[in-house]
């Protein structure tokens, strides 16, 4: 029993008297002692080092689209991610827009510009002296 009480969380052992365990890779961890293996972080969480007992969640405007993520991806310019543990970004809908990286929300276009597009970065000047009114979409 010996060998099973040296496994801490965050190393594994999957044979039986070893007293020497192994860290968890990136991406992976045990939340437990004594475990024989590690598991893969779910989507939308992260291990960013070895030997981690825990995933940790992407902040909004963040993404992890994949199970043993290592590091949570900024949403690009056009999108966003306004909760927790995203697995995603959600384009900008037509009439707002988002001009950075990591937006947790997207900006109505001003008056005298427009979007018509989904996941736009940016919004267009009204042509001919049109006048629009905020979050136009044509």
């Amino acid at each position: 029993k010996q060998w099973y009480q040296r496994r801490v969380r965050g190393s594994y052992s999957s044979t039986t008297g070893t007293v020497q365990c192994a860290l968890c890779s990136v991406g992976h961890v045990t939340a437990n002692n004594g475990s024989v293996a590690c598991s893969p972080c779910q989507a939308g969480s992260v291990a960013s080092e070895t030997g981690m007992s825990s995933c940790v969640d992407c902040a909004p405007g963040s993404y992890s689209s994949s199970p043993g993520g290592s590091r949570c991806a900024r949403c690009n310019p056009g999108s966003y991610s306004d909760h927790r543990k995203s697995t995603s970004c959600t384009p900008c809908p037509k009439g707002s827009y988002a001009d950075d990286q990591g937006e947790i929300s997207c900006t109505l276009c001003p008056i005298g510009t427009y979007s018509d597009i989904l996941g736009a970065a940016v919004c267009k000047d009204c042509q001919n002296s049109i006048n629009t009114d905020v979050g136009q979409t044509e």
